[in-house]
């Protein structure tokens, strides 16, 4: 059972980065560059699955707010985390990592595309 601290923190970090990433979204502009190829598969297939590395997706949940789109993350602590801002973000989240509930994640991601 978690401790009040670890439900807090639970509680309120995810907030606090939420808003931050917010307030850099708010102060920044964002500029696509070569979405020709992303652009002609979501033309093709429909949905698409983004990967990208784990240094990147500092700004991902404020350019894909409220897009209904689906995020793998971890099932981690820190994954919790990361979780709770995405979906603060208006995305959506499937759980799962190479070494705790991999499988499922990917049959999960699938039924989403």
């Amino acid at each position: 059972m978690k401790s009040w601290i670890e439900r807090l923190g639970a509680a309120v970090i995810p907030r606090l980065a939420w808003s931050y990433l917010c307030f850099v979204g708010w102060t920044s502009r964002i500029v696509w560059l070569h979405t020709e190829d992303r652009d002609a598969a979501i033309r093709k297939h429909g949905n698409i699955i983004f990967a990208f590395w784990h240094g990147r997706q500092f700004f991902l949940p404020w350019a894909y707010k409220n897009t209904g789109h689906y995020v793998l993350v971890s099932r981690s602590r820190d994954g919790e985390l990361i979780a709770r801002v995405i979906e603060l973000a208006g995305m959506g989240t499937v759980r799962g990592s190479s070494s705790r509930g991999g499988a499922q994640a990917v049959l999960e991601l699938k039924s989403k595309l």
